[in-house]
């Protein structure tokens, strides 16, 4: 369920309905300014009106009208698919195992599993109701055995995931490739269900946002922070590739944590007030 604001002046009567938590959303990933393309940033949770109004104002500033949704618990999955007008021609599945912030985000760590035939049939409906051309990716949330699937998003382009889905087989670029020269075989290849796939530094990120604790108010379960740090030290398991780390070619995972030491961890060491372990006495 989703609220769209078309007019500020509207907000403070709606945050005294809404059933809190509820989650602020971007409406774009990058949006522009003018001149300069500004990052839309993550989901914000927000467990009262006076916090909905506060930071509506704030992601409104920067990206204007972000969406209000509910809060909705479970596991997230997705359907990855190479559509050819309206007509599906490969599909990929991934669930996630561990996001970037344990409240919701990006994955650093999935795991693809094999297409699973009602969320198959969801994505696909929808995507040959607007008659889709080229790659998409359904994302949904589900707590199986308690609730039905619900859709979250869908993701008209590449994803953050495809690391994934190449290792696994699935080479959704070349497929693409393939298919606009006419080239793509009838029967493209099987994948690999059961691979993992880790995005090292998002993973540290993750561990992270683990020791600071849950936010106030959070309403769902939250990783413990040994369980998480056991977790995390599993290195060599069998059966996992790394999003950009390659004993072969390592440049680019070194390049990775330059630019977020000399770019972004600055501006986040500096927003933390609180600082990281805020929370340890509790561990």
């Amino acid at each position: 369920r989703a609220w769209v604001v078309e007019n500020v002046l509207e907000l403070p009567a709606l945050a005294k309905r809404l059933p809190y938590p509820v989650v602020l959303k971007p409406r774009w990933s990058s949006y522009w300014r003018g001149d300069r393309m500004i990052p839309g940033g993550g989901a914000a949770y927000v467990f009262g009106p006076d916090e909905l109004l506060m930071k509506y104002h704030q992601i409104h500033a920067s990206v204007p009208y972000p969406l209000i949704q509910a809060f909705v618990q479970g596991k997230g999955y997705g359907i990855y698919a190479l559509f050819e007008h309206g007509k599906p021609r490969y599909l990929f599945a991934h669930e996630r195992i561990r996001d970037l912030r344990p409240t919701g985000s990006g994955s650093v760590l999935r795991r693809s599993v094999a297409p699973d035939p009602l969320l198959t049939e969801y994505a696909v409906t929808l995507l040959e109701a607007v008659q889709w051309h080229g790659v998409a990716m359904v994302e949904f949330k589900w707590d199986r055995g308690r609730s039905a699937p619900v859709l979250m998003e869908i993701n008209g382009r590449f994803w953050n995931s495809l690391p994934l889905a190449v290792a696994a087989g699935a080479d959704f670029p070349r497929f693409l490739l393939e298919m606009e020269m006419g080239k793509l075989p009838m029967d493209p290849p099987p994948y690999e269900v059961g691979l993992l796939c880790r995005w090292l530094l998002g993973d540290c990120r993750h561990l992270l946002e683990v020791f600071r604790g849950a936010p106030k108010g959070w309403p769902a379960p939250f990783p413990g922070r040994w369980e998480t740090l056991r977790a995390f030290l599993k290195f060599d398991r069998r059966g996992m590739v790394y999003d950009t780390f390659r004993w072969d070619d390592p440049l680019p995972e070194l390049i990775e944590w330059l630019h977020f030491a000399l770019s972004k961890a600055p501006r986040r060491l500096g927003s933390g007030k609180k600082g990281i372990f805020k929370n340890a006495k509790s561990v």
